[in-house]
């Protein structure tokens, strides 16, 4: 038997209180300065405040490759973000399928 939600909102309400600062970021075009130290503080740019944070921060011009390895990144801490989201879905559901199973609804 397929579960169906009576509230179809209940995982909107799920997903909107999950912080996903990656997933924000990655929306609104930003992008992730790719040095290690950088990566770790998820310091994520306008391409314009990036290639300034560069110049300051690291002493250096943004390069191409720079901006090619900032894409990969970002890609794989995205990946990483969004598979926990999905994970925290499915248990929510996981608990309120057991609670059905244990009230006998299902």
């Amino acid at each position: 038997m397929l579960m169906t939600y009576e509230n179809e909102d209940e995982i909107s309400d799920v997903l909107n209180k999950i912080e996903r600062p990656v997933h924000e970021a990655v929306c609104l075009g930003k992008i992730l300065c790719p040095i290690d130290e950088c990566i770790a503080q998820r310091a994520f740019f306008h391409e314009s405040g990036v290639v300034h944070h560069f110049r300051v921060k690291h002493k250096k011009e943004f390069s191409m490759s720079d901006k090619n390895e900032s894409i990969r990144v970002s890609r794989q801490i995205h990946e990483r973000e969004t598979r926990a989201c999905i994970e925290k879905i499915f248990e929510y559901r996981k608990a309120k399928v057991c609670k059905l199973f244990d009230a006998n609804i299902i």
